[in-house]
């Protein structure tokens, strides 16, 4: 069962835009460059888009989006891909899982030969608000559930819930990590289990799976 987290926003854009500056990468491999308002939860089945920043607004559905990339205010590239989320059965023993029907937007946290991926789920209470809303602060972080996805596949695997607050070293929060790596990479790459270090990921964050897994998992 997935948690909902109310995060705020992941780019440092102006507090009062909405629309960013960006470029939409359909499935058929067209683009379309204007203006790309990001939504308040990535399974929000629909991206609004302008040409022009205060134009006519069009709706496009997930399915129809392969990616987009907008620009923070220091003009920054910020990538989005459009996939399914899926997740572990928890009582199964065979690491089967289920994925979503819907489509989903997420934010590219690092990309490699595979993809780490961010999501955010719209929810209540303290905070201000989500991604897309009135509310549009902080430093260029990558924080929500994280997702595996691997090339040819249109679907992203849960990978950790992370919180707010950033990479959590709790002990109950670093053994479940440690059975999610487990069952991502326990029967392809076990080298790779081998070398998570909780400090390691203190230091350089989520996205050092995507460097463990090129240095130790891919055939040369």
């Amino acid at each position: 069962m997935r948690k909902l987290i109310c995060l705020l926003i992941l780019i440092p854009f102006v507090s009062s835009a909405k629309f960013h500056s960006g470029t939409m990468t359909f499935t058929d491999n067209s683009t379309k460059k204007g203006f790309i308002e990001i939504p308040d939860d990535s399974e929000n089945n629909k991206i609004k888009f302008r040409l022009e920043e205060k134009g006519s607004t069009e709706k496009y559905p997930l399915e129809q989006i392969k990616s987009f990339i907008v620009y923070n205010e220091k003009g920054q590239e910020v990538k989005f891909a459009i996939t399914h989320l899926a997740y572990f059965n928890i009582f199964s023993k065979d690491n089967s899982f289920r994925a979503h029907k819907k489509w989903a937007c997420v934010k590219v946290v690092k990309e490699g030969k595979i993809n780490l991926y961010s999501a955010w789920f719209m929810t209540t209470g303290a905070g201000g608000g989500a991604i897309g809303g009135a509310t549009i602060t902080g430093s260029f972080t990558s924080s929500g559930n994280l997702y595996l996805n691997r090339e040819g596949q249109d679907y992203s695997l849960e990978f950790y819930e992370a919180d707010a607050s950033g990479f959590s070293i709790t002990v109950n929060s670093w053994k479940y990590f440690m059975t999610i790596v487990e069952k991502h990479f326990g029967k392809e790459c076990p080298t790779l289990v081998k070398l998570i270090n909780k400090d390691d990921f203190k230091k350089n964050g989520y996205g050092r799976i995507v460097e463990l897994y090129e240095q130790n998992c891919v055939t040369k």
